[in-house]
């Protein structure tokens, strides 16, 4: 991360930064009721609910993060941020493993995203400050994992499902670019629209086709 005059971003930016997050707490709040409201059984609803809380907290943390001015809790919200993109990866696969995939194949992807997941949590909480670079790759990781079951998925999503998670995922690499960019005036904000998009889009894929 790179600081301006000793802060990572001017009030403004922070204005907009928590704003933009802001709306994905509703789309986390709104969505798992949503979710819910149409789950057949009690494994969709248990598989919903992990997708929604994950998509809600991370949010959460972040808005609270960029809003915030207090410095100890603003510290504290940030590693809860970082805690949150952990999870909201592995929350995002949770339904298309519990519910599409399934079987074998399905079990063991769901045990190893959710090990690196908490493998990050672990890094985040005992070495925040020297985990930047560690977090990108891992989120990387865990993102591009998806490629070990493209076949599966295939077989199990429609194309419709398929095309909206291929989207969401073109949205959080796009994001990616910005992040790296710390420096660039408002380009975390413009991370934070590209995650929405991500989060949103892996949402309809969800809630219109799982």
């Amino acid at each position: 991360m790179h600081e301006r005059n000793g802060e990572l971003y001017s009030k403004f930016e922070e204005i907009i930064n928590s704003t933009t997050h802001s709306l994905g707490i509703i789309l986390g709040v709104v969505g798992t009721i949503m979710m819910i409201l149409k789950a057949k059984t009690g494994l969709h609803t248990f598989a919903y609910t992990v997708f929604g809380l994950s998509i809600t907290f991370l949010y959460t943390m972040s808005t609270l993060y960029h809003g915030t001015a207090h410095k100890k809790l603003k510290s504290i919200f940030r590693k809860m941020d970082h805690i949150g993109i952990y999870l909201l990866i592995a929350g995002s696969y949770t339904p298309f493993l519990m519910l599409a995939i399934k079987g074998e194949t399905g079990m063991w992807m769901m045990i190893n995203i959710w090990a690196l997941a908490f493998l990050g949590i672990l890094i985040k909480v005992f070495a925040f400050n020297r985990s930047e670079v560690l977090t990108v790759i891992l989120c990387l990781i865990m993102g591009w994992m998806v490629i070990a079951i493209r076949t599966e998925m295939i077989a199990s999503l429609s194309f419709d499902c398929l095309k909206w998670i291929v989207i969401g995922g073109a949205c959080y690499m796009s994001g990616v670019l910005f992040y790296l960019r710390e420096s660039l005036y408002l380009g975390h904000a413009i991370w934070h629209i590209c995650v929405l998009l991500g989060t949103t889009s892996h949402f309809y894929a969800v809630y219109a086709y799982v």
